[in-house]
């Protein structure tokens, strides 16, 4: 779970990286904004050649007048599912 308190303005840009070698995963992501603030997030998936089975879910809950800019880089193997 990821907060952004009321008000914050983070003016960088948050990176969050999931490796996947060769198993499923699962990972529930819940983003937080509140109100008045203002954040970055980029969500980066990984992988190797090998077989595998990535499944993310990401649910963002952004206050009143809250900025989000959320982007997702995939990276992942040849054999992802």
């Amino acid at each position: 779970m990821l907060i952004v308190e009321d008000g914050v303005q983070l003016d960088g840009i948050l990176e969050v990286t999931f490796i996947s070698s060769g198993e499923a995963n699962y990972p529930r992501n819940l983003i937080v904004a509140g109100a008045n603030s203002r954040a970055t997030i980029v969500q980066h998936h990984v992988g190797n050649d090998t077989s595998y089975l990535s499944n993310i879910v990401t649910t963002i809950e952004a206050g009143d007048h809250a900025e989000i800019g959320f982007y997702r880089l995939q990276s992942e193997g040849m054999s992802a599912h």
